[in-house]
């Protein structure tokens, strides 16, 4: 027969059992939280553990990964590049631009006529020339001995001295400078100026002399713009083949811009032309300012308004400006 339970005893019963449930459930809860708690410990401490050994490996030499792609070497501190030291290229402070050079810059064997680019295009073509020639003279601001119709040559170039590649003395100072030959310039390229590579320009390489003493300057004897009939400017001589009326901007081909069949541009000689002028500075007008190069002697000018027509190319000087 089945025992008979009060009904207090089991509600008595109930309550018991709902209480042992509870304290399972507690204790479960408590386990719960004891092992996120161990968890969340055993992660910190990794992360710790992690960021030490990283640390570690920071301040430790690593090496290089073999990329197979070879490396430059090390060019030392940023301005390494741009310090000469050899003595020569240190004091390099003088050329006349070639006529490989002309070539090179302008991509024609006509060179760049009495286009330059203005005056500012002059000066960056005298600093990529002494940059090829010498590629930390990157360091040094070169100008293109040139006058304008708003600038003078004389006044663009420092205060001296001023030497070739070779480290020769080309003039101590703006006296020595504006004279018919620099005074005091060494006797190896007083009578035949040199070109970027120090190479006197009359033979510049090696294979025979040649007809190219026009040099370009805009500028009368004292290296200031070329005036017509101003005194000292010997061989003033009317504009161009047919004799039209000599302006300012003529003879600087409109400040270097122009290379028209027009004008008259000033020229010196690199090299002392017997006959025609001594001057390095300022002998004579070209005929006109269209590119042409004429490298063999006609015996002046050919009737042409080329930059060349009486033996050159239209080059011209380059200084470093000094100090």
């Amino acid at each position: 027969m089945c025992s008979r339970v009060s009904l207090p005893a089991l509600f008595s019963l109930l309550l018991a059992c709902a209480d042992e449930a509870s304290e399972r459930d507690g204790d479960a809860e408590n386990l719960r939280d004891a092992s996120t708690r161990d968890a969340a410990s055993m992660l910190d401490a990794r992360l710790e553990s992690d960021a030490q050994q990283e640390a570690v490996r920071d301040s430790s030499p690593q090496p290089e990964l073999d990329t197979g792609i070879s490396k430059p070497a090390d060019a030392g501190p940023p301005d390494a590049a741009l310090s000469c030291t050899k003595p020569e290229e240190q004091k390099f402070s003088f050329f006349l631009i070639s006529y490989a050079a002309i070539r090179r810059e302008s991509g024609s064997a006509d060179g760049f006529g009495g286009n330059l680019g203005g005056i500012s295009g002059a000066d960056a073509i005298c600093q990529r020339v002494a940059e090829v020639s010498s590629p930390c003279q990157k360091s040094k601001a070169w100008r293109a001995f040139l006058s304008t119709t708003k600038e003078h040559a004389i006044d663009r170039i420092g205060k001296g001295p001023w030497y070739d590649r070779a480290g020769r003395l080309v003039a101590n100072s703006l006296p020595d400078l504006a004279q018919e030959r620099p005074a005091g310039a060494h006797a190896q390229i007083v009578n035949d100026l040199p070109n970027e590579d120090g190479v006197p320009n009359r033979n510049p390489d090696g294979t025979g002399n040649v007809d190219n003493h026009q040099t370009v300057t805009g500028s009368g004897v004292d290296g200031k713009l070329y005036t017509q009939g101003a005194a000292g400017n010997n061989w003033t001589t009317s504009c161009g083949p047919s004799g039209e009326a000599w302006t300012k901007e003529k003879a600087t081909c409109w400040d270097w811009t122009s290379a028209e069949p027009q004008g008259c541009p000033r020229v010196g000689h690199s090299w002392p032309r017997q006959g025609s002028g001594l001057h390095w500075i300022s002998v004579g007008n070209e005929g006109g300012c269209a590119p042409g190069a004429v490298l063999a002697d006609r015996g002046g000018l050919d009737g042409t308004r080329r930059i060349g027509s009486a033996g050159g190319y239209g080059g011209f000087y380059c200084f470093a400006v000094t100090p």
